[in-house]
């Protein structure tokens, strides 16, 4: 929606807004309100604390950014700043988008709210609401020697302040403000246009620096889940950004997909260098080091206790002051830069966040394609609420989710509880209907997953795409199949064009394509960009253009060493019957549903969801009054073509 299309939704009452006790949080909001949008803008406001639960296409995003507003705003407020995080880079643009929206309605009113200027009123109702993104340091890096083939030595270089960019002091005062004006008026889009913008703007300085500092005057910040799960990143975002839990909120996005996740990973030849630089230079930790090689070369594959705890913690001390130690030293030897830098990994290895150590082993493939097996050692969060546990002391909180999940067993799977209320939107009824093609030799698990496979079901997803007069999505379990069945169908099908999920820059050039066209075959990854965050619909109705979604496996949990230690520490805390539930059946029906959600972004869209693996109904997912589970294609088809027609 285009900014001069935004609805004026102030009061009918005589009295101004400012002249109210309490700005009513309605007018803040830049669009006609949608059924039930109302009411929650209203709950999130009563609720500091919440696990906002809605169905895709609701209007999330706008509706809470609305409630935090109101609380930054007038006499009632009681935060600075408020944070919001995403899955993904792509959808951080997204997201200030709707924010500009809001201060662009914010600002266009800005007589209303405040008829009489003086410092209170200026203090409470700051002439504009700036948003911007958090960008990583190394995205936005302009230093050749750090973005070539000498990176290591750059980034020693970035950590030691001995970059040429940081020879000059990042703008501040009016230079700043100027920035900051020069930046809105440019309406950029994407990460890349940022860092051309400051490049131009500032070119003698450090491109994340200077962002660093508008960072600072920005009401808004946007950026991913990273910097919450990154232990390092999320000390970067609250020490170095002044970020105070008591005036803070934050808003994360796609809350589900807080799991159990990996937050290090070091090798055994890292701790090797490690330990051989330490005894070339007699560094007192020589011995620790030596005792964790020998260690981390004996142990078989499997859980491990911890390499640093309360009685040998004085060792990272340690290893911090060796290697500042040598920052600001030249070092000429290949082999001690080598080594500065496996000391530098194994302090950060040793530093991070998760309370499960295990040894594994990780597959490296050369740029000749041979294949080498790493023996490594990996740190995990076992459970979500590790990390949530951050941003609980935030003065507001909301915690959001579009899937249909069931969020009351997030709330106990969060540790949730006691602290956040729940709040749900009831699902309206949409046209949806949900297929299996249950021919017991297509699946994805099959031992023969060669282009045998590939071929039946090739075949089977043209029959289909034929029948849907729009997009077609199908989704695979992995990025490897998805490329070989895209592979096999262009063998099989030359004449026709098709789409392939590749990497973020080509995807939005392909959904600029996809907005323009009307019956297209996309093959993405389940988990992937297209099935969590991706819309692709009409310009004008803003209806969904996928109205066909096929699946082409179940996304089973891999049973590695992984899962299997988490399963121990699931059982020991929630008993083996809701292990299951936590660690199997819920991931499947998260992922299958958020990427079903792809077709029905608003209530009046129409989608047909089919899945081409047998054991799909054995797991009770889709709603059995709207799913049909048969071993004939004919009868598949013939349900395609009614649901089409009616």
């Amino acid at each position: 929606m285009n900014v001069r299309e935004y609805k004026i939704t102030i009061s009918d009452s005589n009295s101004s807004i400012a002249e109210q006790e309490r700005i009513n949080p309605k007018h803040l909001f830049p669009y006609d309100f949608k059924p039930l949008q109302e009411e929650m803008l209203e709950e999130l406001i009563t609720h500091p604390h919440v696990l906002w639960h809605a169905p895709t296409g609701f209007g999330k995003t706008v509706v809470a950014l609305t409630s935090m507003l109101h609380c930054l705003l007038g006499p009632q407020k009681t935060i600075t700043k408020i944070i919001i995080m995403v899955r993904m880079k792509t959808q951080v643009f997204r997201i200030l988008d709707e924010a500009f929206t809001l201060s662009s309605h914010y600002f266009k009113n800005y007589e209303n709210f405040v008829p009489e200027k003086n410092e209170k009123s200026t203090k409470s109702f700051p002439s504009e609401i700036i948003s911007l993104p958090l960008i990583g340091k190394e995205e936005l890096c302009v230093n050749t020697k750090a973005t070539t083939t000498t990176k290591r030595h750059g980034q020693i270089d970035c950590k030691g302040l001995r970059c040429p960019l940081f020879q000059k002091k990042a703008p501040s005062g009016n230079e700043l403000e100027e920035l900051i004006l020069s930046y809105f008026m440019k309406d950029l889009k994407s990460t890349k246009e940022i860092k051309e913008f400051l490049m131009v703007e500032t070119p003698a300085l450090c491109p994340y620096f200077v962002l660093k500092s508008m960072l600072k005057k920005a009401q808004i910040v946007v950026t991913t889940h990273a910097w919450l799960l990154n232990p390092q990143l999320s000390t970067a975002l609250f020490k170095e950004l002044y970020v105070d839990p008591s005036t803070t909120a934050i808003i994360i996005d796609e809350v589900h997909n807080f799991k159990a996740h990996q937050t290090g990973i070091i090798s055994y030849n890292q701790i090797k260098t490690a330990s051989l630089f330490a005894f070339r230079h007699e560094l007192e930790l020589k011995t620790f080091l030596s005792k964790m090689e020998n260690q981390f070369r004996t142990h078989k594959l499997t859980m491990a206790n911890p390499l640093i705890d309360h009685e040998n913690s004085y060792q990272l001390a340690r290893i911090d002051y060796a290697i500042e130690s040598f920052l600001g030293r030249k070092i000429p030897s290949e082999e001690d830069r080598r080594g500065l830098n496996a000391l530098r990994l194994l302090h950060n290895f040793l530093s991070t966040d998760g309370d499960l150590w295990y040894y594994d082993k990780e597959d490296f493939i050369t740029k000749e394609g041979k294949k080498i097996v790493y023996k490594v050692m990996k740190r995990m969060m076992p459970f979500p609420e590790t990390t949530l546990n951050k941003i609980e002391t935030f003065s507001r909180v909301i915690l959001m989710s579009g899937t249909l999940f069931p969020p009351r067993a997030y709330l106990t799977l969060f540790g949730l509880d006691k602290s956040f209320q729940l709040v749900e939107v009831p699902h309206e009824p949409r046209k949806i209907k949900y297929l299996t093609f249950m021919h017991p030799n297509i699946s994805s698990r099959q031992r023969d997953r060669g282009s045998q496979l590939f071929k039946i079901q090739d075949q089977l997803i043209d029959q289909l795409h034929d029948l849907n007069p729009k997009h077609t999505l199908v989704f695979s379990t992995s990025k490897v199949f998805t490329k070989d069945l895209g592979k096999v169908y262009s063998a099989l099908y030359p004449e026709k064009e098709i789409f392939i999920e590749s990497t973020s820059q080509q995807n939005q050039v392909m959904l600029e394509k996809l907005r323009l066209k009307k019956h297209e075959l996309i093959f993405a990854t389940l988990a992937g960009g297209f099935s969590e965050g991706v819309e692709i619909k009409d310009r004008i109705t803003e209806a969904s253009k996928i109205a066909m979604i096929i699946f082409t496996g179940i996304p089973h949990p891999p049973p590695n060493l992984t899962q299997l230690l988490l399963e121990h520490r699931f059982i020991k805390r929630f008993g083996k019957k809701n292990t299951i539930f936590f660690l199997k059946w819920l991931p499947i029906y998260q992922t299958l549903l958020q990427a079903a959600g792809r077709g029905i972004r608003r209530p009046t869209d129409q989608c047909i969801i089919i899945c081409l693996d047998y054991r799909l109904p054995g797991l009770g997912i889709f709603p059995k009054l709207l799913s049909t589970n048969t071993y004939n294609i004919g009868i598949i088809t013939s349900l395609v073509q009614s649901f089409f027609e009616n």
